[in-house]
């Protein structure tokens, strides 16, 4: 074997162990990043708003408008508007595709369910307004497609 030859095939084996290792650390930064997702996830949905805001939520009826809402939720309104927002956000998000939908759904099915049986009539009634037609379209995107069991695509 001459001495060309045999520099080429290193160089052969460098690039292809290059590219080797550079797939492998694209794999585990994904993994690590849907890990730091998964984690910022769990820390919201344990937030004290959160809670709150479902709390608060499991004590009114469903149906009720927008007005009626506030009112009967007095000085908890803020948590459960907060709630509103937060998972209108994750709804943004999963559409997207910055978090996959499953992690959402795993994490958020029972809040996302909740906050829209009990708010849907009232975000439809505020979308009448002018001005507020996409009122927290991605929270009715995302419930409704959890409530489908499909994800969403753009």
């Amino acid at each position: 074997m001459d001495l060309a030859l045999a520099l080429n095939i290193a160089t052969t084996v460098a690039v292809v162990g290059g590219v080797i290792f550079g797939a492998w650390q694209i794999r585990v930064a994904a993994k690590a990043r849907t890990t730091q997702v998964s984690l910022h996830l769990m820390e919201m949905l344990y937030s004290r708003d959160l809670i709150e805001g479902l709390s608060a939520l499991h004590d009114v009826p469903e149906g009720l408008s927008w007005r009626e809402l506030q009112t009967q939720l007095g000085h908890r309104w803020t948590a459960v508007f907060t709630l509103i927002n937060t998972l209108d956000g994750l709804g943004i998000l999963v559409f997207r595709k910055e978090v996959a939908h499953d992690v959402a759904d795993d994490f958020f099915h029972h809040a996302v369910a909740i906050v829209w049986q009990k708010t849907g009539a009232a975000i439809v009634e505020r979308r009448q307004e002018p001005g507020r037609e996409t009122s927290f379209r991605f929270l009715e995107l995302l419930a409704t497609a959890q409530a489908r069991e499909i994800t969403l695509d753009r």
